[in-house]
This record gives C-alpha cells, sequence and structure tokens, in this order.
C-alpha cells in the first residue's frame, strides 16, 4: 500500500486558515485495473423527492398540451368567424338581390293595376304619370292652334311618336323624381320600406 499525505490551506471566512491533511491509500491491485469503466449510475427520481428541476420535463408537457389547446381554440374559433362572415355577406347579398326583384316585381303590379283602373275610370289621377282632364284639355288646345296656324287639320298632323308634353316634368338634379303639378290633386306618395330589408 503506498500512502500520499497531501495537506492543504483552507482560508475560513473568519480569517483562520486551517491545515487539513488529506490521507489517500490506494492498492496496488486497484493500479492495474484503472483501465476498467465505472458506471456511476444516477436515478431518475420523479414528484416530490426529487432534485430541483427534476420535474420539469413533466411540467414541460402539461403546459405544453395547455398551449396547444389553446392555440387549437384560436384556429377554431377563427375558421368559424370567417366561415360566418362569409355566410353572412352571402345571405345580405341574397337578400338585397331578392329585394330588388319584389321591388320590381311590386312596381310591374302597381303599373298593371293603374293600367286596368285608368281604363276602367279614365281622366282620375291615379299616378303621376296619368293624364288629367286639365292637361288633356291643354295638348288638344296646342295641338288644334298650331295646325290652325299651319293650316292643317287634326287628321293631317299624326305623328307616330308619341308626344310626352302632357307629362309632368323629371327634376334632373334629383333621383329621377318627378317635378308635382300645380294641381294639389296629382300628388303620390311612394314607399321605400323594401329598401330596408
Amino acid at each position: 500500500m503506498v500512502e500520499q499525505k497531501f495537506e492543504d490551506h483552507v482560508l475560513l471566512s473568519t480569517g483562520k486558515i486551517l491545515n487539513v491533511s488529506n490521507k489517500s491509500k490506494e492498492s496496488d491491485s486497484n493500479l492495474d485495473d484503472s483501465d476498467q469503466v465505472v458506471v456511476e449510475r444516477v436515478r431518475n427520481v420523479w414528484g416530490s423527492s426529487s432534485g430541483a428541476g427534476s420535474d420539469f420535463l413533466d411540467n414541460y408537457r402539461k403546459q405544453r398540451a395547455v398551449e396547444m389547446q389553446r392555440l387549437d381554440e384560436m384556429d377554431k374559433q377563427w375558421r368559424e368567424d370567417m366561415e360566418n362572415k362569409l355566410f353572412q355577406s352571402q345571405r345580405m347579398h341574397r337578400i338585397k338581390k331578392e329585394s330588388e326583384k319584389a321591388l320590381k316585381r311590386k312596381i310591374k303590379r302597381d303599373r298593371k293595376k293603374k293600367k286596368t283602373s285608368f281604363s276602367k275610370k279614365s281622366n282620375t289621377p291615379e299616378d303621376a304619370y296619368t293624364i288629367n282632364s286639365d292637361q288633356l284639355d291643354r295638348v288638344e288646345e296646342d295641338s288644334t292652334g298650331e295646325n290652325i296656324q299651319n293650316g292643317k287639320s287634326d287628321n293631317d298632323n299624326q305623328d307616330p311618336s308619341p308626344s310626352f308634353s302632357h307629362f309632368p316634368e323629371v327634376c334632373g338634379d334629383t333621383d329621377g323624381s318627378v317635378k308635382p303639378s300645380n294641381n294639389a290633386s296629382n300628388f303620390i306618395i311612394l314607399d321605400h320600406s323594401l329598401n330596408d330589408i
């Protein structure tokens, strides 16, 4: 057996110096077996008896699972929002298109109804475009006055194009609304309530 003596000096916090001697004993057999592999086993301890930070992997798994679930929920919510927005835009487009069709059908029905009522009851002002008796008299007087000046009869002055002089004027700066005549009985109120649908 070979004995080796080592002395170390250790400085304490109080300022004292200690001499520490270490004696190591090595056998001759251990010197020959120094090439052998020494396996140091470290136990993988989990739970409250583990060392500091040894439960990191378990906490990491739990936090990662929570985060992945949160991201999946965000993706799912985004997909639902996009589908809802697409559906609502298509819905509004369909509603607008259907309301325009309904308005056209309503206008057509009203025209047909007014046309039939006009043929039944002549000279009754039902629309801004219908002819009342005062306007008809003025149109006839104008045409006969011109024919007398030109020396023509009413039959000679048959123009194939219709005359719109008896219709009320259309205001140019508005949305196509009709300028009301001086006669108060010719007013009509249009309801555009279908535009709000």
